[in-house]
């Protein structure tokens, strides 16, 4: 039977009512492992979803004010105080939830391309969640490092894979609002903020730190270095798998730049790394053409750009996007061709590629008054 004793509660139609780390000390009462992991997948799903807490505890079969208690670590038995185990019903109602949800994401994945970059930086984050150890991916730009961490973490357990983007970040209260907002820590004032977003992560979570290189560009003295060491304070003290991406330009600046020595600490707990190629490769462009209907030559393994010999002028094109657009633009031109050939009720052609891409050759092309 449910514990129906009234607690205070804020009802807000979008909003979680429970703060990230309010979340982690109430299901740590919890001594079922299990239980505590459906109770934050639950609870991040819910923001997915923009479920407010009435709407999300209706959609689980209980009462808003026995959901509240379940995160807040509330649902105790009267007498003894200890924490009960959540009811059954709630219970199944989420890992059901939680298998349609894996549909769900096996379905949004169907029109993404796992790649060869794509599965080593699947192999960077499974190696550092599981290890408990910060993995470092860098990388030139356009090469997919962004939308294969967000897709990794849409395939991997809500709540548990957390991402972070630092784009915009200048100093160490940026930082912190970052993770703040990436754990739906809501409002905070400066002072709390470090410490509350410290309880707001566990020891079982990967914590994916994007756009790193951001905060190369910050315009105080010592603001790099001082954002360095808040990541770094964040992964110490917590215990947690983290995956930091940077462009090659940040691996340039923690390493060579002006505070190289004292922003290293971060670069050398990085026992895992992954250096992407300065260009798209081969076997990423390969698996992009295949999954659109074209076939593309095998190429020797390891073979460069360099060496590689185009049979037709579509192939010449791919390696002209590889070294110098990058992958978005070589999706466009696929896409583009897509449509091309779907006006003439037929499958994908290299000429259709050929003609999309020579279509944004003369839209960039300057033109003559």
């Amino acid at each position: 039977m449910e514990n129906t004793k009234n607690i205070a509660i804020t009802e807000a139609p979008t909003e979680i009512t429970i703060p990230g780390d309010a979340l982690q000390k109430g299901i740590n009462r919890q001594g079922n492992p299990e239980h505590r992991e459906l109770l934050q997948w639950f609870y991040y799903y819910m923001d997915t979803r923009n479920w407010s807490m009435t709407q999300a505890a209706k959609e689980v079969g209980i009462s808003t004010t026995t959901l509240s208690r379940l995160f807040s670590g509330k649902y105790c038995d009267e007498k003894s105080g200890v924490c009960l185990p959540p009811p059954a019903g709630f219970l199944a109602s989420i890992r059901r939830m939680r298998e349609l949800d894996r549909a769900d994401a096996l379905k949004k994945s169907a029109g993404r391309i796992k790649t060869p970059t794509v599965e080593n930086i699947w192999a960077v984050c499974k190696k550092a969640w599981e290890q408990r150890r910060i993995g470092f991916v860098f990388g030139n730009p356009q090469l997919g490092k962004s939308e294969s961490l967000k897709w990794f973490r849409d395939e991997n357990n809500h709540g548990n894979t957390i991402y972070v983007d630092l784009n915009g970040a200048t100093g160490v209260q940026d930082i912190y609002r970052c993770f703040a907002k990436a754990l739906k820590l809501g409002y905070s004032s400066p002072s709390r903020l470090k410490e509350r977003i410290m309880e707001a992560i566990n020891e079982r979570m990967l914590i994916i730190v994007d756009e790193f290189h951001q905060i190369t560009f910050a315009y105080r003295k010592g603001s790099s270095c001082s954002m360095v060491h808040a990541i770094k304070a964040i992964y110490d003290l917590c215990g947690c798998g983290m995956v930091i991406c940077s462009t090659n330009i940040g691996r340039s600046e923690v390493e060579r730049g002006h505070d190289a020595k004292l922003c290293s600490q971060i670069v050398k707990r990085g026992t895992i790394q992954y250096q992407l190629p300065d260009v798209m490769p081969i076997g990423d462009v390969r698996a992009v053409a295949e999954a659109y209907g074209l076939k593309f030559p095998t190429a020797k393994r390891g073979e460069l750009w360099k060496n590689f010999q185009p049979d037709c002028r579509g192939h010449e094109y791919c390696h002209d996007i590889a070294c110098e657009r990058g992958i978005n633009y070589l999706i466009c031109c696929l896409q583009d061709g897509n449509i091309i050939a779907s006006k003439q009720n037929r499958a994908l052609r290299w000429e259709d590629f050929e003609k999309a891409h020579e279509t944004y050759i003369a839209l960039a092309a300057q033109k003559q008054a």
